[in-house]
């Protein structure tokens, strides 16, 4: 008898293991599921941001960009687009002739004329769902892609010059053309000032062609107030690939964002990605320093310093 109650209460003791044991193990698949959902979330929001925050991982191959100590340098403001001058860019219709030549054939000339007023018209028929955006240009981007932060070397990929007209900052659009009616077109741009432009790269890296047809562009966007620099809190020291941020004030601070875009002769932004380096723990009266991959002091230019969190 004694035996059949020992028995009992080993097999009752054992399948309360097994239950604690099995609960256990849900407990840990519901934990990892649940981190890798906020993971997933937070990781989509950051990407439909349209910023590429730098890592200390990161590393990039430093190229000689000189922009702003060229002669043609303008600073990007209002009416300093000239787009002839954008390297890397080449506006539909430039490479069709238009020859007037009286000794080639009169109808081949009169065929290209047709061809290249259509091509330089093409810009006027496209219609934005916001109105202070204007398409100054669509062409083909021959150069390093930078949409996505990794500056893969690409070509002839689809590319706009978008003019923000609004009295306000443009702080993110989404900018989506259905292209020969077959066909989506993504471009994106975040933190571009009033009155200025920006050469914006179709986000999936789409090749550009003569054939493209885009009409109406279906936009998703937010203005903000031309954000402070922060410049009574803190200054700035750069570097290629470095920032350091020193802070002047007796207070100190958890997190603070540098953003910064590249600029372009041609009085104009490069890319509509905005990039934005984290500096963290930063003491009163101190400097911290931060990865900035992507900067460069001759083709970057600051937009904004956002204090995140203060102790």
């Amino acid at each position: 008898m004694n035996r059949k109650k020992n028995g009992k209460v080993k097999k009752s003791k054992q399948l309360r293991q097994r239950n604690l044991a099995a609960a256990i193990l849900i407990f840990i698949a519901v934990a990892v599921g649940a981190a890798f959902i906020v993971f997933s979330v937070r990781e989509h929001e950051r990407n439909n941001k349209g910023y590429h925050e730098i890592t200390s991982q990161e590393e990039l191959e430093n190229l000689e960009i000189r922009v702003k100590s060229s002669e043609d340098y303008v600073e990007p403001d209002k009416g300093t687009l000239d787009m002839d001058k954008i390297q890397g860019f080449t506006a539909a219709g430039e490479n069709v002739s238009s020859s007037t030549d009286t000794t080639e054939d009169d109808t081949d000339s009169k065929s290209d004329s047709k061809d290249s007023e259509q091509d330089s018209s093409a810009v006027s028929d496209i219609t934005l769902a916001d109105s202070n955006l204007t398409v100054e240009a669509v062409g083909s981007y021959s150069g390093n892609f930078l949409e996505d932060g990794s500056d893969e070397p690409t070509a002839n990929v689809a590319a706009m010059l978008i003019t923000n007209n609004s009295d306000k900052m443009l702080q993110i659009a989404e900018i989506s053309f259905q292209v020969n009616e077959k066909d989506t077109a993504v471009f994106k741009v975040t933190d571009l000032p009033a009155g200025t432009s920006t050469l914006a790269l179709e986000s999936n890296k789409r090749e550009f062609s003569e054939e493209d047809a885009y009409t109406y562009g279906e936009t998703a966007t937010a203005y903000i107030e031309q954000p402070s620099l922060e410049e009574d809190k803190f200054e700035l020291e750069t570097e290629d690939g470095k920032i350091t941020l020193k802070n002047k004030t007796d207070k100190s601070y958890e997190k603070v964002y540098v953003y910064y875009k590249y600029v372009q002769i041609g009085g104009a932004y490069l890319g509509g990605i905005t990039y934005r380096t984290p500096f963290e723990n930063v003491p009163a009266g101190g400097e911290t320093e931060a990865v900035a991959a992507h900067f460069n002091p001759e083709s970057s230019k600051i937009m904004a310093v956002q204090i995140q969190q203060e102790q």
